[in-house]
């Protein structure tokens, strides 16, 4: 077992930094690189409409819908962070979040 740890370090430590590669493509193309359509920014709208799912919920029991009248980069930007949390350092992960 002690004969593996080497290994499975180094393996960790790689798919670490490819996990974060990819994150900052991610947060570069989807996140920071977006621009909002008119529909976006039209939240007076957005709240008289009130909340709706696309596609319908998975429950139907209200919880999960408020996030559909925020701007579409907050729901991505949450989703985002909260897969990376516990796979990656906490220090990569900071600086990933800011």
């Amino acid at each position: 077992l002690n004969a593996m740890r080497p290994c499975v370090g180094t393996l960790l430590h790689e798919v670490q930094e490819r996990l974060t590669f990819r994150a900052q493509i991610y947060i570069r193309d989807d996140i920071k690189g977006f621009s909002p359509t008119k529909e976006d920014l039209d939240y007076p709208a957005k709240l008289a409409a009130g909340p709706s799912t696309p596609g319908g919920a998975a429950g139907g029991d209200g919880e999960g819908e408020s996030y559909t009248s925020w701007c579409p980069v907050l729901p991505r930007t949450l989703a985002c962070l909260s897969q990376l949390y516990r796979t990656i350092d906490n220090k990569i992960f900071e600086g990933l979040a800011q």
